[in-house]
């Protein structure tokens, strides 16, 4: 069933409006995300973090979204550069996120790249735009990032991000001809 197909209350007071169903739906997701991406416990303790991540990306979308980017994951006292891109969907608008926090479940940096499922919540209206985005991929390494975002976007879905190790490649800049 779509959200156009999700039928108005037959009476005041009564019945499932699309508005509520949106909500609830909204909170089972990022309640899910949070209770899969964050620390975990072990022996009745709080896991530890394995390392801490930072990151820029853009994110732009209709509905369907796509990202791009690039980060560096701090991991025992080495500096390792990664990019990022995907796609996803929820959310309209465009936004600029920079984002930092903890990665958990972290044993060997070669184990961080990969493909992520990420849940990200938020909205974005000029520079006043906060936001939690929970990341997990298929090695069972988690992110938990506070995201940071300029821009015009509401931001509510998840998406599928290929994280890649290695800095982004990048284009030299074209020589001008050698003049006589």
């Amino acid at each position: 069933m779509t959200t156009s197909e999700i039928p108005a209350p037959a009476a005041a007071g009564t019945g499932l409006t699309r508005r509520t169903a949106l909500a609830g739906l909204g909170l089972a997701l990022a309640g899910t995300a949070a209770a899969c991406a964050g620390p975990k416990q072990i022996n009745g303790k709080t896991e530890a973090a394995s390392g801490t991540v930072s990151l820029e990306k853009w994110v732009g979308g209709y509905w369907a979204a796509g990202t791009v980017g690039e980060g560096v994951l701090h991991f025992r006292g080495r500096d390792y550069p990664f990019s990022i891109s995907g796609f996803g969907v929820g959310g309209t608008g465009v936004a600029h996120v920079s984002a930092e926090g903890n990665v958990y479940g972290l044993t060997d940096p070669a184990k961080f790249a990969g493909n992520y499922s990420l849940l990200r919540t938020g909205f974005v209206f000029g520079n006043i735009g906060p936001g939690t985005l929970y990341l997990e991929n298929q090695n069972g390494v988690r992110m938990q990032l506070q995201a940071r975002r300029r821009g015009l976007m509401l931001s509510f879905g998840g998406d599928a991000i290929t994280v890649t190790m290695g800095a982004p490649e990048r284009r030299p800049a074209p020589q001008k001809p050698a003049t006589k």
